[in-house]
C-alpha cells in the first residue's frame, strides 16, 4: 500500500535555520540534500537544483517561506487521512491497482509535483511549498505567477491523485514527445486526478480555459498544424505572456473528459484515457470528437 512519506520537512526546517549564516550552502547541502530521501533526490533535477540555488530561492522570499514553516508541518499530521481518500479513489476507479509511494518535500518555488524514478520504481514527489499557504502568508516577495499558484493544504489530495496518476502512465521517451503527446499526458492527469480526489488541481486555470476555450481550441489547432512544441503551452512557468501559464493542463483534460463522455459505456474507457491517448494521441483526439471536423480539415488526419 502506498505510503506518505514526510521526513524531508522538518529536515529542510532545520536546514533553514541556517538561512542567513555564511555557510548556509553547507548546512542546507548536510541537513537537507545529503540526508533527504528518493523524493530529495529526484526532486533535484531541474528543480531544486543545487544547495546554491535553493539558499538564494529562500533568501529571495524568506518571509513566504518562513510563514509556510507552521502549516507544513502541520500538514504532516493533517494529510494522512485526505491521503486514505484519495487511495479510495483509485481503487474506486481501478480495482487492485498498485501505487507507489507519496513524498513531500520542499522545493525552490518552480514545481508543485513530479513524477520520479526511485531506487523501487515510480515514485510521487509534491513541493508542499505550493500547498502549504494560508490567508495570511506573506507574498510580497513573490512574482505575480507564484502568487497566482500557490494553494491551501485543501488542494493536497488534487496533486497528489495528479502525480499518481503519472505514475500509472507509459509515457513514451522524449524522443517521441510532442506538443499533442505533452498535453494529453498532463490533461490524463489532471482528468483522472478529479475523478479520483473531487478536485482540479489549479481551480483559477480551469475558470480561465472555460471562459476562453473556443479561442484556446483555435489557437491549439493552429500549433498542432505549426509543429508547435510544448513550451507555447506547457511548463511555462514565469514565461508565460498574453495567457495563465500551462493552459495545456486544460486542453488535455478537456480532450480526455470529452472522450470519457463519448465512450462511457465502454468497460474499458478509464484504461483508455490512461494508455491509449499516449500511445496514439491524434487518433485518440480526434476519436474524442473535442475539436470536431477541425481536426480534419486542418490536416490532421491519421
Amino acid at each position: 500500500m502506498a505510503q506518505l512519506i514526510t521526513s524531508d520537512i522538518p529536515r529542510f526546517w532545520e536546514a533553514f535555520r541556517f538561512i542567513h549564516a555564511p555557510d548556509a550552502e553547507a548546512h542546507m547541502q548536510r541537513l537537507y540534500l545529503d540526508a533527504g530521501t528518493a523524493g530529495v533526490q529526484g526532486f533535484r533535477p531541474g528543480r531544486i537544483e543545487s544547495a546554491a540555488h535553493l539558499v538564494r530561492v529562500a533568501r529571495a522570499r524568506e518571509a513566504f517561506y518562513g510563514g509556510i514553516q507552521a502549516s507544513s508541518l502541520q500538514v504532516m499530521g493533517d494529510v494522512a487521512p485526505q491521503l486514505d481518500s484519495v487511495l479510495e479513489g483509485f481503487e474506486r476507479l481501478f480495482p487492485g491497482v498498485v501505487l507507489p509511494d507519496i513524498y513531500l518535500v520542499i522545493g525552490a518555488m518552480n514545481s508543485g509535483g513530479t513524477m520520479a524514478h526511485g531506487p523501487d520504481g515510480p515514485i510521487a514527489i509534491i513541493g508542499l511549498e505550493f500547498f502549504s499557504a494560508a490567508p495570511d502568508t506573506p507574498t510580497h516577495e513573490l512574482t505575480p505567477w507564484e502568487r497566482g499558484v500557490i494553494q491551501p493544504p485543501t488542494q493536497l489530495p488534487a496533486i497528489i491523485a495528479h502525480e499518481l496518476v503519472h505514475t500509472l502512465q507509459d509515457i513514451p521517451d522524449e524522443s517521441q514527445r510532442s506538443l499533442l503527446l505533452y498535453t494529453l499526458a498532463e490533461g490524463a492527469a489532471d482528468y483522472l486526478g478529479e475523478l479520483v480526489s473531487g478536485q482540479t488541481v489549479n481551480p483559477a486555470l480551469h475558470r480561465y480555459g472555460l471562459e476562453h476555450e473556443n479561442e484556446l481550441k483555435a489557437e491549439f489547432l493552429r500549433d498542432i498544424l505549426r509543429g508547435q512544441s510544448h513550451e507555447a503551452w506547457m511548463y511555462q512557468g514565469q514565461k508565460a505572456a498574453g495567457h495563465p501559464a500551462d493552459l495545456g493542463y486544460f486542453i488535455g483534460a478537456q480532450i480526455v473528459r470529452a472522450y470519457h463522455r463519448k465512450f462511457a459505456h465502454h468497460p474499458a474507457v478509464l484504461r483508455d484515457l490512461l494508455h491509449f491517448s499516449l500511445r496514439v494521441p491524434e487518433e485518440f483526439t480526434r476519436r474524442s470528437g473535442y475539436f470536431g471536423e477541425a481536426w480534419l480539415a486542418r490536416g490532421l488526419h491519421v
